[in-house]
């Protein structure tokens, strides 16, 4: 994961605050009562507007077991649509929505307070830090102002952030010339990503030990 705090840090800082003019029934802290969705993909949906391959993650940083994920991606001028399945493709275990923001388009926390409008009253609003957490998947502490979001080993939910790009270094993301802003949507299942990431490091690993056993000398 790329540093957070670093990103949150080229934000303005101001305490946390918490909007009250939204309802929040939908809103369950269960994965199976987690309704809202991201480009109208849901949580355990057996099917996705994308074909699912399998992706290896072999070059993560160090104290990160590399694997094998079955995922599908979406990739527009505007967005990027990343989709994580379960081990045996039979549920939707992540969706990563990346929105891309231009010279011209809204401000980022207009886009932000539009995103909140859309999916209700969050369990935390911080405006100034661009964040919106809805369920249970991520937790969100704060140091000296600075948002300090960790992920859940369980729980599901809504994680809305906004940054600015950058060119790939001190914890800035490149956009690759689609943005200068982007607005991030990260609805996930904490228990079924973890379980994937599990299942995705035994893969790789009976990959590579079936590949040493056909090595010829």
């Amino acid at each position: 994961m790329r540093a957070l705090a670093v990103i949150f840090a080229l934000i303005l800082l101001h305490p946390l605050t918490v909007s009250a003019d939204q309802p929040v029934g939908q809103v369950g802290t269960e994965p199976n009562k987690f309704h809202l969705k991201v480009a109208n993909i849901g949580l355990h949906q057996s099917h996705a507007p994308c074909k699912p391959h399998e992706i290896t993650y072999d070059t993560l940083p160090s104290n990160t077991p590399p694997r094998i994920m079955l995922e599908c991606v979406i990739d527009r001028d505007s967005e990027q649509i990343n989709i994580t399945f379960s081990a045996d493709g039979k549920k939707i275990v992540r969706v990563t929505r990346t929105q891309y923001l231009k010279s011209g388009d809204p401000q980022s926390v207009e886009v932000m307070k539009a995103a909140v409008k859309f999916y209700g009253q969050p369990n935390q609003f911080d405006e100034a830090n661009l964040l919106a957490n809805y369920g249970s998947a991520y937790s969100v502490s704060y140091s000296n102002r600075v948002p300090i979001i960790t992920r859940n080993k369980s729980g599901a939910g809504l994680l809305i952030t906004g940054y600015p790009c950058g060119d790939g270094t001190f914890g800035t993301e490149d956009c690759k010339g689609k943005g200068a802003r982007f607005i991030r949507y990260d609805l996930v299942d904490a228990h079924e990503l973890e379980n994937a990431y599990k299942d995705g490091e035994a893969k790789f690993s009976k990959q590579v030990n079936d590949k040493l056993k056909m090595q010829k000398f």
